[in-house]
Parts: structure tokens; sequence; C-alpha cells
């Protein structure tokens, strides 16, 4: 086939079929990812704060996550064609949201991608 012209957006030879993933075999991802460092998370906590602090603090850590989660995701229903933070900071506040949102992805992936393989990998 003919090659497509440099900066087309299209890739080069056979035209590949993307797929999605469902959201069951998303969520079983996330849950596999994140268990282990929820299982270290609960077991240091009850260490450092003792048999009632330590389950109060992950009680409010998790309510925590919760709410923001919720929030996340009005916010993506409200602007559907949003697909990252950096999106979303452009629909809200213009192109200054839009550094901030990739900001905050890109130190989210950074900072907490080494703690968690590292949580997955004891």
């Amino acid at each position: 086939g003919a090659a497509s012209p440099l900066g087309a957006g299209h890739a080069r030879g056979e035209q590949v079929e993307t797929r999605t993933m469902a959201w069951p075999q998303a969520g079983f991802i996330i849950f596999a990812f994140a268990a282990p460092s929820g299982v270290v998370g609960v077991s240091y906590s009850v260490g450092m704060a003792g048999l009632l602090g330590g389950p109060l603090i992950c009680l409010v850590l998790t309510a925590a996550s919760i709410g923001g989660s919720v929030m996340l995701l009005h916010m993506r229903m409200a602007f559907r064609d949003a697909h990252t933070l950096g999106d979303l900071g452009f629909k809200v506040l213009g192109k200054p949201g839009k550094i901030w949102g990739d900001c905050v992805q890109l130190g989210n992936f950074v900072l907490f991608l080494p703690v968690a393989l590292l949580l997955c990998a004891t």
C-alpha cells in the first residue's frame, strides 16, 4: 500500500482495528493493581496509629478517595469529549487549566507508579 504523508495522522502499513476494554475488565485490573497497596496500607496504619486510629485513618482516606472519584465522574459526565485531566482543565479553565491538568496527570503517574509497583512487588 501507499505510505501516508508525514504528519497526516495515519499509521503506515495495514490498518489495525482498535478494541476497547469493558468495564468489568478495567475494574478487575484496577482492583488487582490496588489491592496489594491496600493490604500493606492497612497493616502500616494499624502499626503506626494503633488498633483504633489505623482503621479510622483508612476509613477517612477511603471516604476522601471515593468522594474525589465521584466528583471526577460528575466532571467526566458533564464533559463527555474530555479524555484526560488536561482536556477537563481546558474545558473549565482554558489553556492554564490544560497545563495544570496535564501536570497533575503526569505527576500522578510519575510519583505514584513507582510506589505502587514497589508495593505490588512485595
